[in-house]
């Protein structure tokens, strides 16, 4: 299996993740632009972006994965059928406190 890191927020993942695995694999980070090339056979991409030219470049591509909460930079349109997207969960307690500070902030 080869999962591939693009992007620099996801890059600061790649070697935490690849400690974590149970079962070998072969880890590549890089940034988005350089890891077009490197897709050939990547059957994970864990990135903040998705692109057609991504797509196009990873036929064997299973999962998308966002290490963040929005997915604004995946395209969408350009997932193949079979390919499934995630994003992170569990930040729904740290956006609330963000929009009461900010409101907060705002009302002084």
């Amino acid at each position: 299996m080869k999962v591939a890191f693009a992007g620099s927020f996801a890059v600061r993942l790649a070697e935490p993740v690849k400690q974590l695995l149970s079962k070998p694999c072969d880890v590549i980070a890089g940034d988005e632009a350089s890891m077009t090339a490197e897709l050939g056979n990547t059957d994970i991409l864990v990135s903040m972006g998705f692109t057609k030219a991504m797509a196009e470049a990873s036929p064997n591509l299973r999962l998308v994965q966002v290490p963040g909460a929005g997915l604004d930079r995946i395209e969408r349109a350009a997932l193949r059928s079979g390919v499934h997207l995630a994003n992170a969960y569990g930040h729904e307690a740290g956006i609330a406190e963000y929009v009461m500070g900010t409101m907060l902030a705002l009302t002084r």
